[in-house]
């Protein structure tokens, strides 16, 4: 069983003037997630963020980090996992220097000078800004002083980031650095924020908090077009706060794409989509060109428990090809089947099952179908991507996935949360493929 790597309960907190500011909280976040806290000014989400690494102690419920409960006794052991990033970075640098700033924390977790090096040294190439070790905080810009601020956390290598208004007061290139590093970054993230656009490019989440309460935990994409919702809470629709619902609609479909990319199966750890998620993909699936309410394909997802089956036919089908493959070979054959947390066989139907269907009609659908789910996974937050290779193609993965007579494996989908982003690829201009008869 994997340990949540924070769980919030009943958390409720009154400042010291007896104003409530959180009313019962339950919030439970597992590793490796990014989970955006939004609400309007007052809604609790500094409250919240503070509570998450002993800043504030709740005045009931309980908070519990890695199955640990926060408290005074545990607070070392609390924010050597919770690196806390403030909203105004002037608040946590006051070092002459930068690397003084990024040392600060491993030196006084006692670590040897040549260890304190390397984090240095390691965090502020994480961020962007080796060229600004010798500089002084103060002479810094607000994007600058972010990615420092970020740096001196990740030198003490915590197993959770939170971060309060990462975003605020940047520039747009700026802002555009901050996305790319957060989507990069392997640890826990929790980004409290009014960035509701950012929300849909980083998280996996969205919590929206209302008057200390929370409203609604669910996928970005389902959660921030809900106009209700939003003006309910007092926030804003994302994607330029177009006014217009049809022209949010037509930005997002256009960043959806856009930003959307093949992610190998390699770079995709747990968590993956969740039972509703996984449904909300299917129907996605299902808006492809279905010929009626017939369905030219199918999907066969492969479980955890049945992950080392599909390992043993990878390997079986290389060994047919390949009789003299080595023992190295065939291991890196079967631990393709262990990658991604969601992986599933995409199958077409090419047989006689739908007579007045082509077969290239159902390629098609087929792929219009792939292509709808992976875009509703990217929306999750999720990356995803399609492998292929001759086994598919085999006797053995034919009969593990009893593919009927006309059925073809057409690919793998694999779908979960990427470990670390790499830079999008350059899409061709429409001059590339484009013509005029």
């Amino acid at each position: 069983m994997i340990m949540k790597a924070i769980e919030v309960r009943g958390l409720t907190h009154a400042y010291p003037d007896g104003t409530p500011a959180l009313r019962g909280v339950d919030l439970c976040i597992q590793p490796g997630e990014a989970v955006a806290v939004v609400g309007a000014n007052g809604a609790g989400k500094s409250t919240l963020l503070q509570h998450l690494n002993g800043l504030l102690m709740p005045t009931a419920g309980l908070v519990h980090v890695g199955g640990r409960p926060v408290t005074q006794a545990t607070l070392a052991q609390t924010r050597s996992a919770v690196g806390y990033v403030f909203q105004d970075a002037d608040d946590q640098l006051f070092m002459p220097t930068v690397r003084d700033d990024v040392a600060f924390g491993p030196i006084n977790q006692g670590l040897p000078a040549q260890q304190v090096e390397a984090r240095v040294r390691a965090a502020l190439e994480a961020v962007g800004a080796t060229h600004l070790a010798a500089r002084a905080p103060y002479r810094l810009s607000g994007g600058e002083k972010r990615a420092v601020a970020i740096a001196s956390v990740l030198a003490m290598d915590p197993a959770i980031l939170v971060l309060d208004e990462p975003s605020s007061a940047l520039d747009p290139a700026g802002r555009r650095r901050l996305i790319d590093l957060l989507r990069s970054l392997p640890q826990t993230r929790v980004i409290a924020t009014h960035d509701l656009d950012l929300v849909l490019e980083v998280c996996q989440r969205v919590v929206v908090l209302h008057d200390g309460q929370v409203q609604a935990d669910g996928a970005p994409a389902q959660l921030l077009a809900d106009r209700e919702l939003l003006q309910r809470c007092r926030l804003e629709l994302p994607l330029g706060r177009a006014t217009d619902m049809a022209q949010d609609l037509s930005e997002f479909t256009q960043v959806l794409i856009a930003s959307r990319q093949n992610v190998s199966p390699k770079r995709l750890v747990a968590p993956g989509p969740d039972a509703a998620q996984l449904d909300a993909l299917f129907m996605a699936a299902a808006a492809a060109p279905d010929h009626g309410e017939l369905t030219p394909w199918r999907f066969v997802i492969v479980p955890a428990g049945k992950r080392d089956l599909l390992a043993r036919v990878f390997a079986s089908a290389l060994a047919e090809r390949d009789p003299a493959a080595t023992g190295v070979q065939l291991e890196a054959a079967r631990e393709k089947a262990y990658r991604a947390p969601l992986l599933m066989l995409a199958v077409a139907r090419l047989g006689a099952a739908e007579p007045d269907i082509p077969k290239p009609e159902r390629l098609v659908s087929l792929g219009c179908a792939i292509q709808n789910l992976l875009l509703a996974a990217h929306a999750m937050g999720y990356g995803c991507g399609l492998t292929g290779g001759q086994a598919l193609g085999s006797t053995p993965l034919r009969e593990l996935f009893a593919l009927g007579d006309g059925e073809s494996a057409v690919c793998c989908v694999n779908v979960g949360t990427v470990a670390k982003s790499k830079p999008g690829r350059i899409r061709p201009a429409s001059q590339a493929f484009v013509s005029s008869l």
